[in-house]
C-alpha cells in the first residue's frame, strides 16, 4: 500500500459515522479573546493590561500605634488609613490581616545580639535566620465609605516568653520594629448598575510600618507591671511549690530567687499596694 493509499484509508475511518474525529491543533493566537474587568484574557496567554482597573483599588496605610487600656489581655490598636481614589461605594470590606515582623530591618547592638541568640542563632547566620516571621491574624470588617475611611486594628498580645514574637519584642532594649501588614478579603460595593458587586482585595495589598518598641513596652507595663509570665511543665511546677512550702516563701518569685542564689528576694514586691491612711 502506498503512502496516498494510506493515508485515504485513515481518513475514511474517521469520516465513519460514530468515530471520533481527531482535533486539529490550535495556536494560542487562535484562540478568541474573552473581555474581563481590567484587561482581554487571550487562551493561554493569559491576561494582557489594557490599561488602569475601573474596579476598587483600595490602598492601606498604618499611620500609628497605641495601647488599649482597657481590655482582658495586653492589647494594642493600630490606625489604619483606607482609601479608594476611584470614588465607588463600597459597602464593607471583609479584611484578613497577617502581621509580619521583619527583623532582618533595623540594626541590633552587641548585648541584643546576644539576648536573640536563642531566637536567630549565632550572629554570623543572621543573613539566613532572620527572615520575616508572624506576628498575629486579625479579621475586620470595614463599615461602609466613599473615597476614604479609618479604621482601629485591635491586636491582642501574649506575654508568653516562649513565644517568638514575645521573646524577640522583650529582647529589644529600643528603637522601632519593622512591621509589615498584609491585606486580603472581599471588597463589597455598589457597581454601575446600581446591584452590589464583589471584588477581591488585590493581592499584593501591603502597608509597612516602624512600630516604636517603647509602645509594646508600655503595653506590658500597664498590665503586668514590673512581672513577666513564664510556662513549665506540670511536674516541674508541683516540685517548685513542695519546694515553696518546705522553704516557708510567700511567692514562687521569692522561691526562684533563692534557688538562683538572690538574697534580697524578701524586698521584692511587684505591686506595691500602700493601704489608705486613717483619718484622726
Amino acid at each position: 500500500m502506498t503512502d496516498d493509499e494510506s493515508q485515504k484509508s485513515e481518513e475514511d475511518t474517521l469520516s465513519v459515522p460514530g468515530t471520533p474525529k481527531a482535533k486539529a491543533a490550535v495556536a494560542p493566537s487562535e484562540i478568541p479573546a474573552q473581555q474581563s474587568p481590567d484587561g482581554v484574557y487571550s487562551g493561554k496567554r493569559g491576561y494582557i493590561d489594557t490599561g488602569p482597573s475601573k474596579l476598587p483599588q483600595p490602598m492601606f496605610t498604618i499611620l500609628g500605634a497605641d495601647v488599649v487600656k482597657v481590655a482582658s489581655a495586653p492589647t494594642m490598636k493600630f490606625n489604619l488609613a483606607i482609601t479608594e481614589p476611584l470614588g465607588w461605594e463600597v459597602f464593607t470590606i471583609a479584611l484578613t490581616i497577617q502581621i509580619q515582623i521583619d527583623p532582618n530591618q533595623r540594626q541590633y547592638d552587641a548585648e541584643t545580639r546576644a539576648k536573640l541568640f536563642e531566637l536567630f542563632g549565632d550572629p554570623s547566620r543572621w543573613a539566613a535566620t532572620t527572615r520575616s516571621f508572624p506576628w498575629a491574624t486579625v479579621f475586620l470588617l470595614v463599615q461602609g465609605f466613599t473615597g476614604a475611611t479609618t479604621e482601629d486594628v485591635i491586636v491582642a498580645n501574649n506575654f508568653d516568653l516562649e513565644l517568638a514574637a514575645t521573646k524577640y519584642f522583650y529582647a529589644l532594649p529600643g528603637g522601632e520594629v519593622p512591621i509589615t501588614f498584609h491585606f486580603s478579603g472581599s471588597i463589597y460595593y455598589r457597581g454601575e448598575d446600581g446591584r452590589i458587586q464583589i471584588v477581591q482585595v488585590p493581592w499584593d495589598s501591603a502597608a509597612k510600618f516602624r512600630m516604636p518598641v517603647d509602645i509594646w513596652k508600655s503595653m506590658v507595663d500597664h498590665y503586668y507591671p514590673n512581672t513577666v509570665w513564664m510556662t513549665m511543665r506540670r511536674p516541674t511546677m508541683d516540685a517548685l511549690i513542695k519546694y515553696k512550702t518546705e522553704q516557708g516563701l510567700p511567692t514562687f518569685d521569692a522561691c526562684v530567687s533563692k534557688l538562683l542564689g538572690i538574697e534580697d528576694f524578701h524586698q521584692f514586691s511587684p505591686y506595691e499596694f500602700k493601704f489608705p491612711e486613717e483619718k484622726q
